[in-house]
């Protein structure tokens, strides 16, 4: 029997002082063109899942936060037939000015409703859900 190997991949949701979070439309040159998302990205080897988030939201997004070391949930899920375990963390920003990467065309701010309507990511949309009412701007 083969040991299955699987993918680690981190979510940063960026949440604002006022409980709105960061949505990133995927470039229309991207094979998920117009999807909508938060921040998303593989571990690298030897990586931390904690410092891949805080990487990724960089990367991303050219923003600076603060993560909270404790994940609010982690999942199995598929990407083009390859098992992943995605690791959902959440962010508060320190800085406000986006800089897009390649891979999204558009940034907004919306509430966990408005994020659910827009996006095939319901999971993400019950963490938003669950995180509301809870808009410490300290991690």
């Amino acid at each position: 029997m083969s040991i299955p190997r699987f993918i680690v991949g981190v979510l940063g949701i960026v949440v604002r002082g006022d409980g709105q979070v960061l949505a990133l439309r995927r470039h229309t040159r991207s094979f998920d063109e117009g999807r909508w998302e938060t921040v998303a990205g593989k571990v690298e080897h030897g990586e931390d899942p904690f410092d891949a988030v805080v990487r990724e939201i960089a990367e991303e997004t050219g923003l600076q936060v603060d993560v909270d070391p404790r994940p609010l949930d982690t999942w199995y899920a598929t990407r083009d037939c390859a098992p992943m375990i995605l690791i959902a963390y959440r962010a508060t920003p320190r800085t406000e000015a986006i800089v897009l990467s390649m891979e999204h065309d558009y940034a907004t701010w919306l509430t966990s409703v408005e994020f659910e309507a827009m996006s095939p990511h319901t999971r993400v949309a019950t963490l938003m859900r669950s995180m509301e009412g809870s808009h410490d701007s300290t991690v």
